[in-house]
This record gives C-alpha cells, structure tokens and sequence, in this order.
C-alpha cells in the first residue's frame, strides 16, 4: 500500500511559523521511507496526520489512493510506534499486544493466539506475563512494534522509535527491523533525525527542513546531488560544483 500526502499544512499558533507547509510525498509500496530532519522540521507532525492522531489545516492524506483525510484512526488500518513505547504499565506484555484486537472485537481466544505468534516474532517468548516495568527498554520497543502488528495494519509508522535507546541497542534494533520488513513487506515510514540510522534503513528518504520538503530520493542520490547549501550541510555532504567551461 501506497501512502501519498498532497499539501498538507498544519499551524499550532496564529501568530508562529507554520509546523507543516505545503507537505508533499509518495512512500512507495512495500518499501521503508524515512522521514529525516532535524528537531522542529515537522516531521512528528506529518506521521501523526497520516494516522489520523492530528488534523490538518489543509492538505490530503490518500493510502493506495484512496482519501483517508477525514477517516478515523481505527479505519485507516495503519499500526503506530512511539519513541516512547507508549505501553500500559499495569498491564503485562501479552495484554499489552493483546489490547488492539481487543478493542476491534476480536474474540481473547484467538487474540492471545495472535499476541503470542507476535511476541515469538519480536523475539519475546517467555515474557509475556512480565509488566513493560521488567523489561530492557530495546524489549518494551519490540512490544510495542508487536502490539502495533497485533492490529494487522496495512501501514506501519515509526516515529524515532529508537530515539531513547542507547547506540548499541538501536544497531541491534534497527537491523531487526529490517529482518521484520523482509517477513511482514509492510509499507512503513521511519521518522527519525538520525541521519546514518535513515540511510541504513531506508530505500527512498524524505528530508524534511522547517515544516517542507527540502528533498527526496535515495540515500545515494540526495549524498550525490544534494538540492541547495542547507540541505547540504545538514547532511554533511559537499555539493558539486558545475565544471568550468
């Protein structure tokens, strides 16, 4: 499944700069987009928009180029991963990834069936009656990417979901996620400032700078022919100079 945004626009105060202006991009099919930038580029805001987690001002959302814009969260069929795991603390593991299906109706047979094989594929067997409290956090980061799979979503979002680990467990971690891209073939956009940890993970790479699209390609076009002296230099790369004639 395709995710295109079309001119989103998102403003937080009437009087400050915009957080998202005139946002536009295609996450091809089946492939890991990352949405690179630094802190403040608007790029937390424009995966919360694709979920449905915030309204734009203006714009269009389209997954496989269906409009989605006004359609609610549950229905978009999309599975989130905060930095933060965002998991429930009083609850152990296994309810944790079971909670999603839950909430959908599915019966607990079959959703602790499912939480399970996901626990198995996030590499978590044996640990689902502990609570998110007695984990490392690189394990509550792969429950949250289970409980995220748990609701069988057709795209999957990130947002620096690595960003509070330390650099070893976000190599390990990131890796992972590979493997698990290569099993599921999920769409997913990454999110994340870290510039190696884009270009490691991702085919095609979105560079958000001050709410816009500064550029997009490949890691290996955007090191080759990077488009201005900003974006050049945030990606600490030199541009080429046109030959004299």
């Amino acid at each position: 499944m395709s995710v295109e945004v079309r001119n989103l626009a998102r403003r937080f105060t009437d009087d400050g700069p915009p957080a998202v202006a005139d946002v536009s991009f295609t996450a091809p099919t089946g492939a890991i987009t990352a949405v690179l930038g630094p802190s403040g580029a608007g790029k937390s805001t424009v995966l919360r928009i694709i979920a449905g987690l915030e309204e734009p001002d203006g714009g269009r959302v389209l997954l496989s180029g269906e409009d989605v814009t006004e359609t609610s969260v549950q229905k978009r069929g999309v599975g989130f991963v905060f930095q933060g795991y965002a998991l429930f603390g009083h609850l152990s593991v296994r309810e944790n990834v079971v909670f999603g299906p839950r909430v959908r109706g599915v019966p607990r047979k079959k959703a602790l069936a499912l939480a399970n094989e996901l626990l198995h594929r996030v590499q978590l067997d044996g640990l689902g009656d502990r609570r998110p409290s007695e984990l490392s956090g690189g394990q509550r980061q792969r429950v949250a990417f289970a409980r995220a799979l748990a609701v069988s979503p057709r795209v999957l979002l990130l947002d620096e979901p690595f960003g509070a680990l330390d650099a070893g467990v976000r190599l390990e971690l990131g890796e992972w996620l590979l493997r698990l891209h290569d099993e599921t073939g999920l769409t997913t956009l990454l999110v994340t400032h870290d510039q190696p940890e884009a270009f490691a993970l991702a085919g095609h790479v979105v560079v958000l700078l001050d709410g816009t699209v500064a550029q997009a390609g490949t890691p290996g076009e955007l090191r080759a022919h990077p488009k201005g002296e900003r974006l050049a230099s945030f990606l600490r790369v030199v541009r080429r100079q046109p030959a004299a004639s």
